[in-house]
């Protein structure tokens, strides 16, 4: 299942806007209260714009904390799109060169495509928004994935309040979703072993990797 969240985000985002223009509207008819022209004149009725305006500025707050984990969304769901393009490429590899037909000078060259496919993947799962890369957990510095494929940051997930005391999960957990972990399909491992493979001639272990291929889900929440 493709990541799905965004439209939550969405919805709270517009809840939240609208919570604060309503805070924002009662504050101003509060404060314009001639009663209300020095604090002094009328505590209670200070304090009472006080809290309007402190409840205002956390839904304010919420709203846009909520937006940029929307945005973030987009960008991992994006990203996981590109993965599952170069994987389609990576099966359409192992499926040609585990037929016969083909000498090793043919499958050195998959080889090394199979090494691009696997550059592309680690590029897109190091994507970043700002200065967070998306799929490193809470490791927001922290590229998630080496260039050897190996998973380097931490499967935490982060969340965010998208409504006031309301949180919800703001990203994958991607050593389970990609690297592994929890019994999935290591896909970059995979791929390693399949640009191994075709590097070797290997025409068993090519079509080895095909069960692994098919059946893994980068964007599996």
């Amino acid at each position: 299942m493709r990541v799905t969240d965004r439209m939550l985000y969405d919805r709270a985002t517009n809840d939240g806007n609208a919570a604060r223009s309503r805070l924002e509207r009662a504050a101003g008819v509060a404060s314009t209260g001639a009663k209300l022209i020095h604090p002094g004149d009328d505590p209670a009725g200070a304090a009472q714009v006080t809290l309007f305006k402190a409840g205002a500025a956390r839904a304010q707050a919420v709203a846009e904390a909520a937006g940029r984990a929307s945005d973030e969304l987009a960008v991992a769901d994006a990203a996981l799109g590109d993965v599952t393009n170069l994987l389609a490429r990576a099966r359409e590899v192992a499926i040609q060169f585990s037929s016969s037909g083909y000498d090793a000078a043919a499958r050195a060259t998959a080889a090394t495509e199979v090494q691009s496919l696997m550059d592309g993947m680690v590029a897109a799962l190091n994507t970043k928004v700002g200065n967070r890369y998306l799929f490193a957990g809470t490791a927001d510095t922290t590229a998630p994935f080496l260039a050897t494929g190996a998973f380097a940051a931490n499967g935490a997930v982060r969340k965010v309040e998208v409504a006031p005391g309301v949180w919800q999960d703001a990203s994958l957990r991607a050593d389970q979703a990609v690297a592994g972990v929890g019994g999935g399909v290591d896909v970059l491992a995979t791929l390693a072993t399949l640009r191994n493979a075709l590097a070797a001639n290997d025409q068993a272990g090519t079509a080895a990797t095909l069960g692994a291929i098919a059946t893994f889900r980068p964007a599996a929440r």
